[in-house]
């Protein structure tokens, strides 16, 4: 399915009392295999856990500005392992990194 910005009120007013995994169905069945959720620590496991059992396609990706700590790769691994799911690393550019941390 194409986005239309303009269904948006419409399913916004549809699924306004709905709950997370009805609001995530909706996602993966109208955006899969192309939408993404994005994975940036222990409360991000919920999502990837709720669309693992919805049984449609994502991806998944992490922002590693490498400065994250060392137990944020391992907890990464072990959410990896666990759910048999790649979690796609996306790095900025350095030095625009640089310049941010210098300011």
């Amino acid at each position: 399915m194409a986005f239309d910005p303009a269904t948006v009120p419409a399913l916004a007013a549809e699924y306004a009392n709905r709950s997370p995994q009805e609001i995530l169905g909706l996602a993966l069945r109208e955006f899969s295999p192309d939408i993404a959720i994005s994975f940036s620590g222990a409360e991000d496991v919920v999502l990837v856990d709720m669309a693992s059992r919805l049984g449609q396609p994502f991806h998944v990706f992490s922002l590693d500005t490498g400065r994250l700590h060392p137990e944020t790769y391992q907890f990464l691994d072990k959410v990896r392992e666990h759910y048999g799911k790649a979690i796609e690393a996306v790095f900025p550019q350095a030095d625009q990194v640089e310049k941010l941390v210098r300011v």
